[in-house]
């Protein structure tokens, strides 16, 4: 199944997320000059703005430790051996696009164009859960978790290679160079469908990718948060971490 969204719909989400990232970059200053840079650059980027998703609804999969196969595919991460068969109602894989941001213009415009980019991802990703929820909600007792994929929850970046064999994702334009999916602005990953009390919980910061000085989840993250609530899919990790 492919969805599609116009960027109207993502907007909002998409510009809440940079207001909340600006937020944490220093004096009120400084983050009211961001924000009037980003927006200065958003007109010259909506050309680029394409937001589609490829979902394949798996109800037939099996569950072993660490180790969830799912037609024929075994993806591992530590986060599944939190788990019992039975807590998995059904999952969906996907893969996604928010469209091209790449430009080669003046630096600190491509460096807005990208923060628009990794905004319009996460924003899609929000959009496509709530179709989802909407148009394939789960069971009684369960829920629909946000989207985590490869370099999260210990799942390694070598299994993004693992949902291109399950999804032809050239049917959205998107293709795989070793680990790297182009167009950049790509992601993919699964939504499960988990029992009600459970969570993406996991200590993962061991195997994280990045750091903390770079993670905007480290940064960003409240206090209190808790629970599945949106956090940026190219930052978020475990709820439970130190």
């Amino acid at each position: 199944m492919i969805y599609r969204f116009t960027q109207q719909e993502a907007e909002p989400l998409a510009m809440g997320q940079l207001s909340a990232s600006a937020c944490h970059s220093g004096s009120l200053r400084k983050r009211a000059r961001i924000l009037s840079e980003l927006a200065g650059v958003h007109p010259d980027i909506q050309d680029g703005v394409e937001l589609r998703a490829l979902v394949c609804e798996a109800d037939q999969f099996s569950l072993e430790g660490d180790i969830l196969r799912v037609e024929g595919a075994a993806f591992q991460a530590r986060l599944f051996s939190s788990y019992r068969p039975g807590d998995i109602e059904k999952l969906f894989l996907f893969i996604a696009c928010a469209g091209v941001f790449e430009y080669e213009r003046e630096p600190i415009f491509d460096v807005y164009a990208d923060l628009w980019g990794s905004a319009y991802v996460d924003a899609l990703l929000e959009l496509l859960r709530r179709k989802l929820e909407r148009e394939c909600p789960p069971g009684p007792g369960f829920r629909l978790t946000r989207a985590f994929g490869p370099g999260f929850y210990g799942m390694a970046l070598q299994q993004v290679g693992k949902f291109f064999q399950l999804l032809p994702a050239g049917e959205i334009g998107v293709s795989l160079k070793g680990t790297l999916m182009i167009p950049l602005k790509s992601y993919t990953g699964m939504y499960l469908s988990l029992r009600e009390g459970l969570s993406l919980s996991t200590r993962d910061c061991r195997d994280c990718i990045g750091n903390a000085a770079g993670c905007a989840y480290c940064r960003n993250r409240p206090p209190s948060s808790q629970g599945d609530s949106w956090i940026t899919p190219s930052a978020e990790k475990g709820e439970d971490e130190p």
